[in-house]
């Protein structure tokens, strides 16, 4: 049987919130940088200023879109962690559970190949860098290198906001499509049924 939209949004919540969860217990324990610190406190700074109406709403948006690379330059080793979280989690676990994710796995949902894709780890690579976000952390990650200031940040928000409408999307497909199937699903040409 095809898994309805609620059991699969359960899911994806429930891994959602492990990889969250992992990511926050590691950046308790993960040694902070003094650029990051500084970067941190300048932010700080900047927030204050504005909400004392002490500079403007542009001033301020300039400032801070400038120092959110900064910041993130000054956090790669735990960005490089959390990547590494995710591709344990959304790449090489599936692997070893006939594609699905640990949330999948909980709630019964099976990885059915529909299509011409033969190997699970085609599969697989397909399902997280769209549904998951892998890819847009791995753009981030180069992002970080490539580009500066300003534009930085806009990339990063355009990405992120592509981001959240293929999550929705996908949402609308899962719900109204009659084959139930997302986009992750049509691209890999898989299924996801409920276990029986």
């Amino acid at each position: 049987m095809k898994a309805n939209v609620k059991r699969r949004v359960l899911c994806y919540l429930l891994d959602v919130m492990i990889v969250i969860s992992i990511g926050f217990l590691l950046s308790v324990f993960l040694p902070k940088s003094n650029e990051y610190l500084q970067t941190k406190q300048e932010i700080g700074i900047l927030s204050e200023n504005y909400l004392n109406h002490e500079i403007s709403f542009s001033e301020y948006f300039l400032s801070y879109s400038s120092l959110v690379r900064e910041l993130d330059k000054g956090n790669m080793l735990y960005l490089w962690v959390c990547f590494g979280i995710m591709v344990l989690y959304f790449i090489i676990v599936p692997l070893f559970l006939g594609g699905r994710t640990f949330g999948m796995w909980c709630g019964k949902l099976i990885v059915q190949n529909k299509g011409s894709f033969q190997n699970i780890v085609d599969i697989v690579l397909i399902r997280s860098s769209v549904s998951y976000g892998v890819l847009y952390f791995l753009f981030e990650l180069m992002l970080i290198f490539l580009i500066s200031g300003e534009l930085y940040f806009i990339l990063l928000t355009i990405l992120a906001i592509l981001q959240i409408l293929v999550v929705i999307c996908s949402l609308f497909m899962i719900k109204y499509r009659d084959d139930k199937r997302s986009l992750a699903d049509i691209l890999s040409h898989s299924n996801i049924l409920i276990e029986s």
